[in-house]
């Protein structure tokens, strides 16, 4: 299910409308909660910056890194799901071979 048109939406007293392709209008809803909590959390520690915009990027930053260590995290998953495959393929074919003897 795709968004019904755009979601108004407020974080840190910024009004926007916001519509993404292959995201209802709850789950765009949803993601700015967590964006508006990630950046109270950041201004929490981070007093010194005052400047919302300031404040944007570094939650951006923030989204961008967990974004990163996941990814990571799947290639090393992706690998290790290959490994074990080819492991197993080899373990089969051993085993098919000692039947056919």
């Amino acid at each position: 299910m795709s968004s019904n048109g755009p979601v108004d939406i407020e974080i840190f007293k910024s009004r926007v409308a916001v519509e993404i392709e292959g995201l209802t209008q709850i789950e765009i809803a949803t993601l700015a909660r967590e964006v508006a909590e990630r950046m109270e959390d950041l201004a929490q520690q981070n007093k010194k910056i005052a400047d919302s915009a300031k404040l944007a990027i570094l939650t951006a930053i923030h989204y961008a890194a967990d974004n990163y260590k996941l990814k990571g995290a799947s290639s090393n998953n992706e690998r290790y799901v290959e490994t074990k495959m080819e492991s197993m393929m080899l373990q089969l074919q051993k085993a098919l071979s000692s039947a056919k003897k």
